[in-house]
């Protein structure tokens, strides 16, 4: 594939056309003495855009609010067929290919299968990423050699990549794969782990818990179970109980009752036994004794007085006999009740017993359904984690076995290897000479990540000197020069590959550039402003700088006015 032309249909678009072969230069120029005005405004990464624009990159809002009716045609050669594409900045979404109209996805898809060769099955890379490697898009793709597209994942990064090195990427898609599948089986297992039910287990470093737990459940839900097929509902439940309890109440009355009574026998018996009064004849002869003598008057008076109290005595005994016996009597009657209420009482809770309210069949049945539940979950947590620990071992064992399958390829492919490294190694001694250890190195990652390959550029002591620019610089040619899975003819630098980089090493890029294409027929284009390409002088002799240079121009663009521009119209135009 390469460029040809690209054009508008509006007559100010200073219409670029791109040398078949060799270096194709655009300039950007100052001429005049403003300072606003800079190399930045004239066009030169406008271009890079619009070549996006026109080979299906995302719309462009800034296109459509400032350059309405616009449509932007790209020229290509793909394999010695001449094809045309254009888009018009009002409807972005569709885009014309020769004789036809497709949508995007649609465009890009057939693109990626004639440029790159892109399998149906291949769904990580596309024409939209991997002609990104060949004219980076934006600022940010300058910032290392191996990072096109900013936003891109490293997966990705590393598929596309590896893809135009030549390299496997089934062995990468694999382990990405088998990578994903184990953290969404990890992930599973932790969701599980958050239900409420089975927190309780997850303190525990040991699964046999669970296992103790499961064996309880199944006992309770068993004997559980047994008791609901026992269980008889009574429908006047309540009121029996009720009756019961009424009964109970009576009983605990009578017996108080009963306490009562008994009490009050033991204390007329008490009373009972009490002796009399000390008797007048023992009185009489404690007198006499002692030499005292009652008068017949004296004596007369105390014989009357013990006739009197024994009368008082006989009154009380009759009257504690008459009150033992009602009290007797009483607490017989008592014992009867007692025992008529206690027969009632075992009867309703012996009927109770073997009978149960529908409210606590329906709080049984609850119960059980609840155990069931929590068996139920814990028995999935057991399978889950039976499932888990046997596919974990399974994709580790896989991961393991992939690890060495690249191992195997990397050393059985071990020529592309070298292509690799010797393309680079090509370019970069170019710049440095054979004093500094440059190459492609690529290496099997076996760390627990998605990423298959590790792909490194280096150039000793690149901490300096531009090492960055000239890495990236090339890291391009190498996968230009593999030809590895594409038929792209051409890279498409924007003058910020030439920042901060030194004369002579842009002079190298020049006469590596002009060497490779002649060789190969391919093509390089590059913007850049004019004052580096005048310090070129001074590195190049007049034939390099005529034939490099000057004869490369395709474009000279300046702020001289707005005719010189891109456009050839000042807007101020938001493309990124």
């Amino acid at each position: 594939m390469r460029l040809i032309r690209l054009s508008a249909n509006q007559s100010t678009f200073r219409t670029v056309v791109f040398n078949p072969t060799g270096i194709s230069l655009i300039t950007a120029e100052k001429r005049t003495e403003d300072n606003q005005n800079t190399y930045n405004s004239v066009g030169k990464s406008l271009c890079v855009a619009l070549v996006h624009f026109c080979l299906g990159s995302n719309p462009v809002k800034g296109f459509e609010e400032k350059l309405p009716e616009w449509t932007f045609t790209l020229e290509f050669d793909l394999n010695g067929t001449i094809h045309k594409t254009s888009r018009s900045t009002n409807n972005q979404k569709v885009i014309a290919l020769d004789e036809g109209e497709f949508t995007l996805k649609e465009f890009n898809k057939k693109m990626g299968e004639q440029v790159f060769g892109i399998l149906p099955s291949q769904q990580e890379i596309s024409f939209r990423s991997l002609i990104s490697r060949f004219i980076r898009p934006k600022k940010s793709s300058y910032n290392s050699y191996d990072e096109f597209i900013k936003e891109e994942p490293p997966y990705n990064r590393l598929l596309n990549n590896a893809y135009l090195l030549g390299l496997d990427i089934r062995l990468a898609e694999r382990k990405f794969q088998l990578n994903n599948d184990l953290k969404e089986s990890t992930d599973a297992k932790r969701r599980i782990e958050k239900d409420s039910t089975l927190r309780e287990f997850f303190q525990y470093k040991d699964d046999k818990d669970a296992e103790v737990e499961i064996v309880n459940l199944e006992e309770r839900i068993a004997q559980l179970s047994r008791d609901l097929e026992k269980f008889v509902v009574a429908e006047n439940y309540t009121t029996i109980q009720r009756e019961a309890d009424e009964i109970s109440a009576r009983l605990r009355e009578k017996r108080n009752e009963t306490v009562i009574v008994e009490n009050s026998i033991a204390a007329i018996e008490k009373s009972l036994n009490i002796q009399p009064d000390i008797p007048f004849e023992k009185v009489k002869r404690l007198y006499e004794e002692a030499q005292v003598s009652f008068s017949d008057l004296v004596v007369k008076r105390l014989e009357d007085l013990e006739v009197f109290n024994h009368k008082l005595l006989n009154d009380r005994r009759k009257r504690l006999l008459e009150e033992r016996q009602k009290f007797e009597s009483r607490l017989k009657d008592l014992n009867a009740i007692i025992k008529r209420l206690s027969e009632q009482e075992d009867e309703k809770l012996q009927y109770l017993n073997s009978h149960g309210a529908l409210d606590d069949y329906v709080q049984l049945t609850n119960q059980l359904a609840s155990l069931k539940s929590k068996l139920e979950k814990l028995n999935g947590y057991k399978k889950m984690v039976k499932e888990y620990n046997l596919k974990t071992e399974q994709l580790k064992q896989e991961i393991s076995q992939e690890n060495i399958n690249t191992e195997k390829y990397l050393e059985d492919n071990d020529l592309i290897r070298r292509k690799n490294i010797l393309l680079f190694k090509s370019f970069a001694e170019r710049f440095y000479g054979s004093n500094r250890t440059v190459g492609i190195s690529i290496e099997s990652n076996s760390g627990e990540n998605t990423i298959r390959f590790n792909i490194s550029a280096k150039i000793q002591d690149d901490a300096g000197d531009a090492v960055g620019e000239v890495k990236l610089f090339c890291f391009d040619w190498t996968i230009l020069k593999g030809e590895h899975n594409h038929s792209v003819k051409f890279i498409f630098h924007d003058s910020k590959i030439l920042d901060g980089v030194d004369t002579r090493q842009i002079a190298a890029m020049f006469r590596i550039a002009g060497e490779e294409c002649e060789q190969s027929g391919v093509q390089y284009i590059i913007s850049a402003n004019q004052y580096v390409l005048h310090g070129l002088r001074e590195e190049l002799t007049e034939e390099e700088y005529q034939r490099l240079i000057t004869d490369s121009i395709v474009m000279q663009l300046s702020d001289a006015s707005d005719a010189d521009k891109l456009l050839g119209i000042q807007v101020d135009l938001d493309y990124k």
